[in-house]
């Protein structure tokens, strides 16, 4: 995803999940992008926060594998975690997701601008995103899915 913000305090840029008690999130912001997961509202959020000129756009990568996460800015690893302890897995089914706003009535919109957003069902290996062959950016859904990889359809996320 290539995005840059004017944002700033409670605001969520992209989340998934049941509501306020159950989530995930990233949110990037006018000094930092934070990712976090939570099966116990705000109380239980773990995750990574890195920062960042947030106003200048930035091609950010996140993979997220069980209990680890990898954020990529700009074809380099930028923050990393493997202290994960909410899984996707344990949002449940029917998850629904937001761009731009949070979960949280209460929190703000993200003001900014977003571009080539890209959700995979799988996590991509640093191969996969382009890492360390110069090629700053993910991968298409055709080559992915020729690679064996399933890609999210955009209809029923």
């Amino acid at each position: 995803m290539d995005a840059r913000s004017e944002s700033d305090g409670n605001f969520f840029t992209f989340a998934v999940g049941q509501g306020e008690d159950r989530y995930a999130f990233f949110k990037v912001a006018k000094d930092h992008f934070r990712f976090a997961t939570s099966t116990d509202t705000w109380r239980g959020e773990r995750g990574l926060r890195y920062d960042l000129d947030g106003s200048a756009w930035h091609r950010y990568a996140l993979v997220v594998n069980s209990a680890a996460a990898r954020l990529y800015v700009d074809g380099t690893l930028a923050a990393e975690t493997t202290e994960l302890t909410s899984l996707l897995a344990d949002m449940g089914s029917g998850l629904e997701v937001l761009l731009g706003k949070s979960f949280y009535a209460e929190d703000g919109l993200f003001i900014g601008d977003v571009d080539n957003i890209a959700v995979y069902r799988t996590a991509l290996t640093a191969g996969e995103l382009g890492i360390g062959a110069g090629i700053a950016g993910l991968l298409t859904a055709s080559a992915l899915q020729k690679a064996g990889r399933q890609v999210v359809d955009r209809k029923s996320v």
